[in-house]
């Protein structure tokens, strides 16, 4: 079975992130990384990549779910979208997050940096996905603590005025 990359935008335009994935020269940075194919979710991105140094391109707007594609895939290109982010990281695959460098008040570089300086993701801008790919560093990151709700549990319940419940019920002694 040949190594596949999954590279996804969500629900969002990123046309630099496609037109960057349609370069030959970022195409054959993943040829020589072992992959084979590039799975490509571009959601509302009118540019969709063609293929080019021997990479074949299977392109989609969307689906109801990109789990299927996210196991599958050897190493996910992700946009910085908090959802796409965690899906990739809990699929535990290795993830470059690109982030739209065209946006202002951008809190997905906020997001990107923080996960990348953590080691769970490598971070890059458009124009330096080819030299991110290219770095052996971007293919050994480290994988995401369990999902622990419980701090979220105790918050709701404090919020809702429930957290002095088992204070007040009586005593099995009572």
């Amino acid at each position: 079975m040949s190594k596949m990359v999954f590279a996804t935008v969500g629900t969002t335009k990123f046309t630099a992130l496609m037109e960057t994935l349609d370069k030959e020269e970022v195409q054959a940075a993943l040829h020589a990384r072992g992959f084979r194919r590039l799975v490509i979710q571009y959601g509302k991105s009118t540019v969709v990549p063609k293929k080019r140094a021997g990479i074949e391109i299977e392109a989609y707007q969307y689906k109801p779910s990109l789990t299927e594609d996210m196991l599958r895939a050897q190493l996910i290109i992700s946009h910085a979208g908090a959802g796409s982010v965690m899906e990739a990281l809990r699929a535990k695959k290795r993830l470059i997050v690109v982030i739209n460098d065209k946006l202002m008040h951008n809190h997905q570089a906020e997001l990107a940096s923080a996960m990348a300086e953590a080691g769970y993701c490598a971070s890059a801008v458009p124009s330096s996905l080819q030299s991110v790919i290219q770095e052996e560093g971007s293919m050994t990151l480290g994988a995401l603590p369990p999902l622990d709700l419980r701090p979220f549990s105790r918050a709701v319940t404090d919020l809702m005025g429930m957290g002095d419940l088992k204070k007040d019920e009586p005593s099995a002694d009572a």
